[in-house]
């Protein structure tokens, strides 16, 4: 970071109270700055698990500088993890596109999935070293996805109750009522898709159980490791009313995240 003039240095030693858990970065408006350096400084949160988003916060502090122009509108600025202001989605947005530049990004996925285009998640780990070490392993598989030409799905996976048990769970009132407490279930917590898997009508909805039957609880199994991959049928993935949330044949490649977590990439093949 450069030499800073007193003046500046008090703002710098409060940051510490700015960054809680909830703050992804800072941008401070240099008042005592010279002719020849920068107007602004941005501060990224790279503390624990901001540091896998810390190459789209540097993203999203530039793009507000962007869109604000040369108009001053503050002194300090603090970005935080819930952004729901049309200001903070739109930057959100424009970040999202420049991060991952189309020019620059699709032909190194065409590259890195050639010969037969299948996005994989070496091929999305290839992909990141490639075009950009910092930028995190789920935001890059994000951007694969958006441009990969196949009906692909990208689910996000862990054990948890409904929201109804949950609700029953954390009652105080129902928790007066004797019944066993409902068991975690392994679930899909979030789901991304394609293009053309959102044309295909297949929804892997959020909370929609994991069936037994799929390679994607066996990643947390023991006797076969942290990895999964292989063919299964659409059909054992059921609606909350009983039935397939589609039919045919998908690929699927699961890996363990952490200790809590499973990730997987489904792609219709039939």
């Amino acid at each position: 970071m450069q030499r800073m003039d007193p003046v500046e240095r008090p703002i710098f030693a409060a940051l510490r109270a700015e960054f809680g858990d909830d703050t992804d970065g800072a941008t401070v408006l240099r008042v005592t700055r010279k002719r020849w350096e920068p107007m602004y400084l941005a501060v990224i949160n790279c503390e624990g698990w901001h540091e896998f988003r810390r190459y789209f916060s540097k993203w999203h502090e530039l793009v507000h500088r962007l869109l604000e122009g040369p108009q001053l509108t503050f002194a300090f600025r603090r970005t935080a993890i819930d952004r729901p202001e049309p200001e903070e989605v739109l930057v959100d947005r424009v970040a999202a596109a420049l991060v991952f530049f189309p020019d620059i990004f699709v032909p190194i996925f065409r590259e890195e999935t050639a010969p037969d285009g299948l996005l994989t998640f070496g091929a999305v780990e290839r992909i990141r070293e490639r075009f950009a070490p910092g930028a995190s392993h789920e935001a890059t598989l994000r951007a694969c996805l958006s441009h990969d030409s196949g009906s692909v799905w990208f689910l996000r996976c862990a054990n948890s109750l409904t929201a109804g048990e949950d609700r029953r769970t954390n009652n105080p009132q129902l928790q007066l009522i004797p019944a066993d407490p409902p068991e975690a279930k392994m679930r899909v917590q979030s789901a991304t898709l394609s293009p053309a898997a959102a044309e295909s009508g297949v929804r892997f909805h959020r909370n929609i159980r994991v069936p037994e039957g799929s390679l994607v609880p066996q990643a947390f199994a023991d006797d076969w490791g942290p990895f999964v991959a292989g063919e299964e049928e659409l059909d054992i993935w059921q609606t909350s009313s009983g039935g397939p949330i589609g039919s045919g044949m998908i690929h699927v490649e699961a890996e363990q995240r952490g200790r809590e977590e499973v990730w997987a990439l489904g792609r219709l093949t039939f």
